[in-house]
């Protein structure tokens, strides 16, 4: 998982500049360096849970051995698209 290279403070300047309307969504991605996917992401993040939702997140969930064997029958994990059903 990527880091993300603005602070929440950055992010929140970010999106405010997207609302006050005087330059597109596009551009201000494009003068940051963002995709629009992104920069939508922060809106929606924002608009929904406030500033405090603009964190970062700093590690990678770990899941306790017993609920990952749960979630197959031997613990290995095959890909059903696989015509092979090699396991992962």
């Amino acid at each position: 998982m990527a880091t993300s290279r603005f602070s929440m403070d950055q992010k929140l300047h970010i999106i405010q500049l997207c609302e006050d309307g005087t330059n597109s969504i596009k551009s201000i991605a494009s003068l940051f360096e963002l995709s629009v996917t992104t920069l939508n992401g922060w809106r929606t993040k924002y608009r929904v849970g406030g500033f405090s939702t603009l964190h970062n997140r700093t590690k990678w969930t770990r899941y306790p051995e017993e609920l990952r064997m749960k979630g197959t029958k031997d613990g290995s994990y095959t890909c059903s698209s696989d015509p092979r059903g090699i396991a992962l």
